[in-house]
């Protein structure tokens, strides 16, 4: 597998919130070949004939094609044809990019149509909303690689047109509904991101993180799924297994180590949670590398 990354780091998060990828997978190479999920929103422009199965749908795909993944969507691809290497042009994006209160000129409506029931996934090549969406990604690639002044700017602006092209074009005719929690909440749930974060290989509670946001449990977990598609402990379960890939890939430390430094009171947990999100054993996942 070959790739690029380029990143655009969060404001007041030790992560990114967003990042682009560009993967070349030979098609011998299986290691893509897996069913998982995020909690980044993902937009990828494909170069390759295959299969995808998205939430147990099947699609086919060829070059030019286009597949959106809201938040913690199963995906998987289920094979390359035509003994295609697999090509793929990747955005991801974190929804606190588009709802955090420091992030001026974005705006949490624009989250609203990736929750809608019949949302569709692909956007296959020659359908003219595909064109728009392909021209914005190819000039964010090329902001980023050519590194101009202020880039980090436009690909801002070329991502905000992409929202609003995407709200546009899944919903035409509607206003778009008002976020569903104001700014003072947003910055609430800012600071429990961040306190996630910095707390990920600790033990967390969920009453904790409240408290930390200073909102009640209950409405804490409701504004947290709907802003950011997703539970809370399903975020940090996938966090950390972010971080338990970073060490299977990038050192030589065993599983029950790993689990450890990934904040998992047992081997049994971790692996349960690893399989849960990778589809993969954390040693058959390291074995694939």
């Amino acid at each position: 597998m070959i790739a690029k990354e380029y990143i655009i780091p969060g404001h007041s998060t030790p992560t990114s919130q967003l990042r682009m990828t560009e993967v070349l997978t030979l098609h011998k190479d299986k290691v893509l070949l897996y069913e998982h999920h995020h909690t980044e929103i993902e937009i990828g422009l494909y170069n390759s004939f295959g299969e995808y199965s998205i939430d147990g749908i099947i699609y086919h795909f060829q070059p030019g094609d286009i597949f959106i993944f809201p938040s913690n969507t199963d995906h998987r691809i289920l094979k390359l044809e035509r003994s295609s290497d697999l090509k793929v042009l990747n955005i991801f994006l974190e929804p606190t990019l588009i709802w955090s209160p420091g992030n001026g000129m974005f705006n949490p409506r624009y989250l609203n149509v990736f929750s809608r029931p019949e949302f569709n996934y692909h956007l296959p090549t020659g359908d003219p909303f595909n064109a728009q969406l392909t021209m914005r990604l190819l000039d964010i690639r090329k902001e980023f690689c050519d590194r101009l002044p202020e880039y980090e700017s436009m690909v801002k602006v070329h991502l905000l047109a992409i929202l609003i092209e995407i709200t546009r074009h899944y919903n035409p005719q509607e206003q778009i509904t008002a976020s569903p929690a104001n700014e003072e909440n947003l910055i609430c749930l800012e600071h429990a991101i961040e306190y996630i974060m910095t707390n990920l290989t600790a033990s967390l509670t969920l009453n904790d993180i409240a408290r930390h946001a200073g909102l009640s449990r209950t409405y804490f977990s409701t504004i947290f799924k709907k802003m950011n598609g997703i539970s809370v402990w399903d975020f940090i379960t996938i966090k950390r297994i972010d971080l338990a890939i970073h060490y299977l890939t990038q050192t030589s430390k065993d599983i029950t180590e790993i689990a450890g430094l990934c904040g998992f009171n047992s081997t049994t947990n971790f692996n349960y949670a690893f399989k849960k999100i990778t589809s993969l054993s954390p040693g058959v996942y390291r074995k694939s590398i």
